[in-house]
């Protein structure tokens, strides 16, 4: 996914602007005394990772850099092509140049943002000998269950599941359906085509259900599939492009609806949070931001929370919509607001969990997330915190007061869909797809207490190779675990650890 003014790495859009100006040395260079292999220790908070850049060639012997981060399971990775000009070893893919010491035994600069942080990284990397080769992901501590039942749509499922007790499920699909199944063996109880792309989460409420869809903000009841009111959102900003394709933006989700009594809010395409009344889809008030947004707002007593595209997040007045604060990411925020105590969650693009007073919206602490954008709505539950993640390819467990890691479990691929918890596990979905280190899509159970993986079921691989495996929250009804597919199938598993 390499463009000629973007690069997508480690999840995130390089500028192809970035230029670093170094020290220049004194002595020149020759290719051949670069080649090999160098390592950078590189600290940010209280954690320090080991990033390697190999020189060499490729097979048509022009020269190349690879890269390899253990953290993200990196392992020699070509990310730009390399010249020496004297002491200075130009990246021109990343308008970047380093300087080879006079003695060759070091490489020191500084690196764009985006590699590790928003802001420009020194490094000093050093020869050193190859690293140790990945270790292979651990291997579960038992055979996945088999499903009960699986129900085929024939449309994607992005957006999570929701339940009705232990009577019904509800899930909506990319063409614009939304279906109601029976949790006991799967049969069809309603159906419904609202004609828009649905890629959110549906909210049940009241014996109502709520859905975001990319046109319109709908209420349905849940019992007949009916439509009670349907009140519409602005034009799209711009228009979702899928991968593989290099322009796209990775916004393969659409905000839910957070409902209370008094008010139905949620996000849209159009850029704006629309606040409407759960009993008749009357606008109440409607705030615009900068781009797309795509959080699921969370809502409290005084106050509308949210992130956008426009990387800020947002604390709103929810009496009549207007800004309380704002606070700059910077980078995108695109999945949900949560609320955690006095302090509200987002995870941002710029590799950051960040926990914001709610109600002055000063930082109360982050989490950095080695290389990865967090695409994953935080879930908060006994004083823990749970988040997937994209290229981190793992689930985290944090505490929630400090933000302190407690266990980090690894996966084959992405777990953009975020965590469902049962008493004693959670269970997530893993997508699989085309990137330039393989990911591999799946479902998975994951003890609580310590993160050990009890079983994992994995997905078949398209061809030609597309987004594929399980991005949909799945959802828990005691001992039944409900998921749904990239291929569009949804299935109940039992499991008695749940």
């Amino acid at each position: 996914m390499l463009g000629a003014t973007r690069i997508l790495i480690f999840g995130l859009a390089f500028p192809a602007l970035a230029y670093v100006a170094l020290t220049l040395a004194a002595l020149a260079s020759t290719p051949a005394d670069i080649t090999g292999w160098w390592r950078a220790d590189i600290t940010y908070g209280d954690d320090t990772e080991p990033m390697y850049f190999r020189f060499g060639a490729n097979a048509k012997g022009e020269p190349r850099v690879y890269m390899s981060a253990p953290v993200v399971r990196w392992e020699d990775v070509p990310i730009s092509d390399f010249a020496l000009e004297g002491p200075i070893v130009k990246l021109p893919m990343f308008k970047v140049a380093l300087t080879f010491s006079a003695d060759g035994r070091t490489i020191d600069g500084v690196l764009p943002p985006g590699f590790v942080s928003r802001e420009p990284t020194p490094v000093r990397f050093v020869r050193a000998e190859k690293p140790v080769a990945l270790a292979r992901l651990p291997e579960p501590l038992g055979p996945p269950p088999s499903p009960r039942w699986t129900v085929p749509l024939h449309a994607e499922v992005w957006g999570g599941l929701a339940r009705d007790g232990e009577r019904s499920i509800f899930v909506a699909d990319v063409s614009g359906h939304v279906t109601a199944l029976s949790q006991t063996d799967g049969a069809k109880l309603w159906r419904i085509d609202l004609r828009a792309q649905i890629r959110s989460t549906p909210t049940l409420r009241d014996e109502k259900l709520y859905i975001a869809s990319d046109a319109a903000l709908v209420a349905l009841d849940a019992r007949t599939g009916k439509q009670i009111w349907s009140a519409p959102f602005g034009p799209e900003r711009v228009a979702r492009i899928a991968i593989p394709n290099e322009a796209s933006r990775f916004d393969h989700y659409s905000s839910g609806v957070a409902v209370d009594e008094e008010l139905a809010v949620a996000g849209s395409r159009d850029g704006c949070v629309h606040a409407v009344r759960p009993q008749t889809g009357a606008q109440v008030w409607r705030t615009c931001t900068g781009d797309i947004v795509t959080s699921t707002p969370a809502l409290t007593r005084d106050g509308v929370y949210f992130g956008s595209f426009d990387n800020h997040a947002y604390a709103l007045l929810r009496a009549d919509g207007r800004v309380r604060w704002r606070y700059n990411t910077h980078e995108s925020i695109p999945r949900d607001a949560v609320v955690a105590g006095s302090n509200v969650l987002f995870g941002s693009r710029n590799f950051d969990l960040i926990a914001l007073d709610a109600q002055t919206g000063q930082r109360t602490w982050f989490r950095r997330m080695w290389y990865s954008w967090i695409d994953s709505p935080p879930v908060v539950d006994r004083g823990h915190i749970y988040s997937g993640s994209s290229d981190a390819l793992a689930v985290f467990m944090y505490d929630e007061i400090t933000g302190r890691r407690i266990w980090k479990r690894p996966v084959p691929g992405w777990t953009w869909g975020g965590v469902s918890l049962g008493t004693h596990s959670l269970y997530t979905g893993i997508v699989g797809g085309p990137y330039f280190q393989p990911r591999a899509g799946g479902f998975a159970a994951i003890n609580r207490a310590d993160g050990a993986l009890r079983w994992r079921l994995d997905a078949a691989k398209p061809d030609p190779l597309v987004p594929y495996g399980f991005a949909a929250m799945p959802v828990v009804s005691g001992s039944r675990i409900f998921a749904a597919d990239l291929a569009g199938n949804v299935s109940a598993f039992d499991d008695s650890q749940s």
